[in-house]
């Protein structure tokens, strides 16, 4: 909202406002960890990359997560990337990009207004119950934009895509922090951040399907991105029917089964 006010759509001087802020922010953390230093963490086994990833493939359970999880981002990606693009250059959408900007603030608030009660009620679920959701409300909001884009369905698509958004990335860490063992936190949590490939194929789709169907043919556009986010559903059920199931995978080598 204040970027469309200060005019960042003529002229790129604004984001060198952004840009300080972000050196001040890097500057007190720096300041704020030399003086209060994270504590001594317990010390896991040492674990190269290749070793990292054949632990986290041999598991199952996590494997087919994080396919749905990778396609839920998809999704996700989409508000950020294609979103603006079909805004702006839609003929049949007056003042797009500040529609959009709009968006983005109530983007902001939505999340800040749910996010400890979504939180809250999503912890007495099992957190994969809470990630099928989410795939099912960003998928829910693109397909609503199929059929009308007029301000109070642009507030529902909005609202619906937040509380996914909020289900999914909230969710997505007590899922890995649930299954996997003590001394290998670290190499699950480092490899759900293959799930990004998602954020990195969703722009490039989206601007893909812009430039086939154009701007004016949303249905075409946000069905196909709709339909591709969910795709992560299946994966998402099946791996929480193994969970709920309490089927583990035994890790060679590693003792106990995750």
């Amino acid at each position: 909202m204040l970027g469309l006010y200060f005019g960042s759509s003529q002229s790129t001087a604004p984001f060198l406002v952004p840009a300080v802020i972000y050196g001040m922010y890097g500057v007190i953390l720096a300041i704020q960890f030399k003086k209060h230093p994270p504590a001594t963490l317990e010390q896991s086994r040492n674990m190269n990359v290749r070793e990292a990833f054949m632990v986290t493939q041999k598991d199952r359970l996590f494997t087919v997560a994080l396919i749905g999880i990778t396609l839920s981002i998809f999704g996700f990606s989409q508000f950020s990337s294609t979103f603006p693009q079909y805004m702006a250059q839609n003929p049949f959408i007056e003042d797009g990009t500040k529609l959009y900007g709009w968006m983005l603030t109530l983007n902001a608030i939505v999340v800040l207004a749910t996010q400890f009660p979504i939180v809250y009620l999503g912890k007495r679920f099992s957190p994969l119950c809470s990630l099928m959701l989410g795939n099912i409300m960003i998928s829910a909001s693109m397909m609503i934009l199929t059929m009308s884009h007029g301000v109070s369905s642009l507030v529902i698509i909005v609202v619906a895509f937040t509380v996914g958004e909020v289900l999914l990335f909230c969710m997505m860490d007590l899922f890995v922090d649930q299954i996997a063992k003590p001394g290998l936190k670290g190499t699950y949590f480092g490899a759900i951040g293959f799930s990004q490939f998602g954020n990195v194929i969703g722009p490039w789709a989206g601007g893909l399907c812009i430039d086939i169907f154009g701007a004016g043919h949303p249905s075409s556009i946000f069905s196909v991105l709709s339909g591709i986010t969910l795709l992560g559903l299946p994966f998402l059920a099946f791996a929480y029917r193994r969970m709920k199931a309490g089927i583990t995978e035994q890790q060679p080598g590693l003792g106990k089964p995750l």
